[in-house]
């Protein structure tokens, strides 16, 4: 298990994408019940595989966020060393692989360790959704938050030899820019200025804009922090914007290398100062108020964006409980 958490999106969708509100803490709570009452009713089955949540793990006051381990049976039969020490036995108890994910109340977002044999984003989904109706019009959603880690490159090279800008000219100019980029004079509106007046005076199809040093001193750099101001006034989604390609040299190195913001999407995460191999539900439990700060700047936008689009409606929050499960077949999934 990897010392690091990724960061996800969890919300109550309807059949549109957009998200409802639909109480995501008050369900974990139902399944935190059931567990209490019915303990051979939260493992379920799903496409092949058995799964289950374990016991919480609550902030030592409120319930501002929870911790949740949850584990997929290993496949195979385990042994363990017999009391002799010679020899092997069967394990007559199911084993299981763990995950631990944790969700937070006030920011909406849902962080979980990367141990790659135990239940993914994806499985966790399946199985907290077999706790609703099939016939419910609104279930839970887990999608990675992702965000373009070319950006951090840049933020943390030694040196900026040139960032290169290469614009579309045949798609439409209109969401070019971030919203927030509204000052007529910033170098990204003389971009969108210029490109217009290329493709309607010049006809072009396309524009490379290139800044860099020429035959500047060994050690001469660019503005990084001007360059990371005009990177984020783009809308690097835009069509507009084909790519963004950056040449530096980081770490030290005298090699200049080169990364293209379009491609550099990734998923948010945290790592860990852990001695160890894992982030365990204790741990997370104590240390995910800093991991959520830490990271605070880059899915905050995400998610405001995200649950601007939030519908809100009388069946959000009156739905039935699936106490008791049977596996359906992959095309009921």
């Amino acid at each position: 298990m990897a010392t690091y958490v990724e960061f996800y999106k969890m919300a109550f969708e309807n059949r549109a994408g957009q998200p409802t509100g639909r109480d995501v803490m008050d369900f974990l709570k139902k399944i935190e019940t059931l567990s209490r009452t019915d303990v051979k009713a939260i493992e379920r089955k799903v496409l092949g595989e058995r799964y289950r949540i374990s016991s919480y793990y609550w902030p030592d006051v409120g319930e501002r966020f929870v911790v949740i381990p949850i584990g997929k049976v290993k496949h195979g039969v385990p042994y363990v060393a017999a009391e002799d020490g010679r020899s092997l036995k069967e394990l007559d108890r199911s084993v299981y692989d763990v995950n631990v994910l944790a969700y937070d109340t006030k920011h909406k977002v849902m962080v979980l360790t990367n141990h790659k044999s135990a239940p993914g984003y994806d499985e966790i989904e399946d199985y907290f959704n077999t706790f609703l109706d099939p016939e419910d019009p609104i279930h839970l959603r887990i999608t990675p938050i992702e965000y373009r880690g070319g950006v951090d490159v840049i933020a943390h090279a030694d040196r900026v030899s040139s960032v290169v800008i290469t614009l579309d000219l045949r798609a439409g100019f209109a969401d070019m820019l971030r919203a927030h980029a509204d000052e007529p004079s910033s170098m990204a509106h003389f971009f969108k200025a210029m490109a217009k007046d290329s493709r309607d005076e010049i006809s072009g199809n396309q524009m490379k804009l290139e800044i860099s040093l020429g035959r500047a001193k060994k050690r001469a750099t660019l503005d990084k922090d001007a360059i990371l101001d005009l990177i984020g006034e783009l809308n690097i989604d835009s069509n507009a914007v084909k790519e963004i390609e950056v040449r530096y040299y980081g770490g030290g190195s005298q090699r200049v290398d080169r990364t293209r913001l379009k491609e550099s999407v990734m998923t948010l995460k945290h790592s860990f100062p852990l001695e160890g191999s894992q982030v365990g539900a204790e741990y997370l439990k104590n240390h995910l108020e800093a991991a959520l700060y830490d990271k605070y700047g880059k899915y905050s936008d995400i998610l405001d964006q995200y649950f601007q689009r939030e519908v809100l409606g009388k069946e959000d929050n009156n739905y039935v409980f699936v106490e008791k499960w049977e596996e359906k077949g992959e095309g009921d999934r």
